[in-house]
């Protein structure tokens, strides 16, 4: 896990997920935890190696790869723990996750693992889109709805910390089907991200490299949501179930599923674009014995 610094405050831990770290004087706030508590250690680690006091744990959003680790640092530090409003129903009761992707139903126990359901942890203080002084941190929250319906970005010194409001090229083949919950939230926030591109800003998104060409990273992702577009299209030539258009659009991206807890995250993921182009009036949902169909 090593520590980049961008500015003299802005600060972030580079790995699997990339974690913020505003610095002021000795005290500091780490923007989200990663996975579990093993990372929360390494992050202890660091800090007490550079005598950094942890003051406070700003959380972007629910999803366990971001939660995992605040518990254990809001117990080592005993320090607040500070969320959206809308996402801190789901990091203070974990179990959410796995229910919804499965569909509101008991889960298998097969999605109750670290990646899909982190420890309970409070969240002390709920945080609001502007410009706030938060535990002595000038600093501006931003709203970034659309990989999660509550997701939060922050700005320090010229650092936008973008949670996973993009991804770079590298994840996005990776995953084949990106987690968005609300396509068009996200193209929104893109495009506003998009807007924010200035010479001196540098940009962490939460899975990939900091960079100052937001643009590009903008136009990237939002090439890779329109072909996924095109492919649920260009197969819905007839109608076809859900599952169809899973196995269509994962076969074409490359992407082998191999367990359960890939399946249901990918099949939210891909119903999300359905709801997408449904409300575009581009496809619509009809039902022919019993199963729900899918047709332009």
């Amino acid at each position: 896990m090593n520590l980049h610094e961008l500015s003299a405050g802005s600060r972030y831990f580079e790995g699997a997920i990339n974690l913020g770290l505003l610095v002021k004087e000795d005290t500091a706030l780490l923007v989200d935890s990663g996975l579990d508590e093993f990372s929360a250690k390494k992050v202890t680690k660091v800090l007490n190696e550079n005598n950094i006091v942890l003051a406070g744990v700003i959380l972007t959003h629910a999803h366990a790869d971001h939660t995992g680790g605040a518990a254990f640092l809001r117990d080592r530090w005993q320090v607040p723990v500070m969320a959206s409003p809308l996402e801190k129903p789901y990091i203070e009761n974990p179990q959410f996750e796995p229910f919804y992707l499965f569909g509101g139903s008991q889960p298998l126990k097969e999605l109750e693992n670290k990646f899909l359901k982190a420890p309970a942890c409070p969240v002390d203080i709920s945080l609001y889109p502007g410009r706030h002084d938060i535990l002595g941190f000038p600093l501006e929250i931003v709203a970034l709805p659309g990989h999660s319906p509550g997701q939060i970005g922050l700005i320090y010194e010229t650092t936008f910390y973008t949670a996973d409001a993009l991804f770079s090229p590298e994840i996005l083949t990776k995953h084949g089907i990106p987690y968005f919950v609300d396509i068009s939230a996200s193209l929104q926030t893109m495009d506003y991200l998009a807007s924010c591109a200035k010479p001196h800003y540098c940009f962490v998104p939460a899975h990939g490299s900091a960079t100052s060409k937001i643009s590009e990273l903008v136009s990237a992702n939002k090439k890779y949501l329109d072909e996924i577009q095109t492919l649920i299209l260009s197969a819905l030539s007839t109608p076809l179930p859900t599952i169809s258009l899973l196995s269509l659009v994962c076969r074409e991206k490359g992407l082998a599923i191999t367990n359960a807890g890939q399946y249901y995250l990918n099949k939210a993921a891909l119903k999300s674009f359905l709801s997408y182009l449904a409300n575009s009036n581009k496809i619509k949902a009809i039902i022919n014995n019993n199963i729900l169909l899918w047709t332009r």
